[in-house]
């Protein structure tokens, strides 16, 4: 399934509140696209719009890492990731 579709089934949630929201669909998001993952949110600090600057590191299986720092959020109701400015990935071994 390509990224597009992964985050097209994850809906803002109205009852919650956008970190809530965010943090739970996120995980699901990277989840489905790697696997099983650990995750760190340095910070998610809400923005105008349904939108929120996020700083986030993921690990998995094989010193599987990455960082992901930008802004993510929902349009139309549904997930986006935008403006992403660090990618770090440790190599698999």
């Amino acid at each position: 399934m390509c990224e597009e579709e992964l985050s097209s089934t994850l809906k803002r949630v109205s009852e919650e509140d956008l970190v809530t929201n965010l943090q739970r669909d996120l995980a699901s998001f990277f989840e489905q696209k790697y696997g099983p993952l650990t995750f760190q949110f340095h910070s998610l600090v809400p923005q105008e719009h349904d939108m929120a600057r996020i700083d986030l590191t993921l690990n998995g299986e094989n010193k599987f890492m990455r960082r992901y720092v930008g802004s993510a959020g929902y349009v139309d109701g549904h997930l986006t990731m935008q403006r992403v400015l660090l990618s770090l990935t440790s190599s698999r071994q």
